[in-house]
């Protein structure tokens, strides 16, 4: 059994933030998406890539200066 791997998904017109899923390869993840919302077919255009550590820094990069840009607002990041 191979180790789960995080992956980031991106569907058209679900909003800009990628989502998140856990599975063993890329073809297992989108097998899952479309298990989730109870789809034959994703809708095309979606996209499915491993995270990186690169990635990773990335968004957690963006997130802290949202966090910063929202200090003080009564906004927080889920809020978007």
């Amino acid at each position: 059994m191979a180790r789960e791997k995080h992956y980031l998904f991106h569907i058209p017109g679900m909003g800009l933030e990628p989502g998140d899923i856990y599975a063993e390869s890329v073809e297992e993840a989108r097998q899952a998406l479309r298990r989730a919302r109870g789809l034959k077919r994703l809708p095309a255009g979606t996209e499915v890539w491993e995270e990186t550590p690169a990635i990773r820094r990335e968004r957690e990069a963006n997130y802290a200066d949202l966090r910063r840009q929202l200090a003080g607002t009564g906004l927080c990041v889920t809020d978007f």
